[in-house]
């Protein structure tokens, strides 16, 4: 499977090269480096897919950096892909990073080629790297903070149960 095997910067795109020997040249506009989210198909738990903008080729193709089960690592995808035929929304409102900042430290990820785990390297622990500088998936913390809190009170009623006895 092709891969990205690095980037170069400049004012107004980025440089990115495949290791089929590909250059996609991807241009910057007003909405590079916004980070976005669509709802995960077929999530019981309304968990958020989160992706970064990039920007567009000279075909018009849509870019996005994001981080998916099905790839195993943080990838570039076409919005065709990143979009999967839904609608999407602004995940953060406010970076404290630029958005420069926003799409090279998401290409770094993507170099690193760290392994997708699902509650501590998911799409959302990608993008809040990025865009606040913060490892963290509010989805991942939502789920495992409503399980323990579902096996804190399974304890305590099976104590109150049991020391009725």
């Amino acid at each position: 499977m092709a891969h990205m095997t690095g980037y170069d910067f400049f004012l107004n795109y980025v440089a990115v090269y495949i290791s089929t020997g590909e250059t996609r040249y991807i241009y910057f506009n007003q909405d590079s480096g916004k980070v976005y989210y669509r709802n995960k198909i077929g999530s019981p738990s309304h968990a958020k897919h989160t992706g970064i903008y990039i920007g567009n080729d000279l075909n018009g193709t849509q870019w996005w950096i994001h981080n998916h089960y099905h790839v195993g690592k943080a990838s570039i995808t076409t919005g065709e892909n990143f979009k999967q035929n839904l609608p999407i929304y602004i995940y953060h409102e406010y970076c404290s990073n630029s958005w420069r900042t926003v799409i090279e430290k998401g290409l770094q990820h993507i170099l690193r080629g760290e392994h997708y785990k699902p509650y501590s390297y998911n799409c959302q622990t990608l993008v809040n790297d990025s865009c606040n500088n913060v490892r963290k998936s509010e989805d991942a913390e939502r789920i495992v903070g409503g399980a323990l809190l579902g096996l804190g009170l399974f304890a305590i009623v099976a104590l109150i149960a049991g020391s009725g006895e």
